[in-house]
């Protein structure tokens, strides 16, 4: 459920706020999720022949954290001027992850203390 919840900011954090106006065209969105998916394609492309041993069905080695240098570019891609907000919530969606990183701490340490 924690992941989830990270996700739904992450999602917060691509809605258009008023006053606003960085504005993202669509040949513009399309080259920046085709360099993403490129980016994406090469990282287990790289896995697969570095890491991945002869015979396995799936790739192995791949983490999240390769993921991430074009996360921020993937997220602009998905700003529109479908979903907006009627008001800014930055201070809202920090204190929630704020919260969030406490809680999933707190979490990690009870599963600590009950081994």
């Amino acid at each position: 459920m924690l992941v989830i919840f990270f996700l739904f900011l992450l999602f917060l954090t691509t809605l258009n706020a008023p006053g606003e106006q960085i504005r993202v065209r669509a040949g513009q969105r399309f080259w920046m999720l085709f360099l993403c998916a490129a980016s994406a394609g090469l990282i287990v492309l790289g896995m697969l022949l570095s890491w991945t041993p002869l015979g396995y069905v799936s790739v192995e080695g791949v983490q999240g954290r390769y993921f991430l240098p074009f996360m921020p570019v993937l997220l602009a891609a998905c700003r529109n001027q479908l979903i907006y907000l009627r008001q800014r919530i930055d201070r809202a969606v920090m204190a929630a992850a704020v919260g969030g990183q406490i809680f999933a701490i707190a979490y990690v340490i009870r599963q600590m203390t009950t081994v």
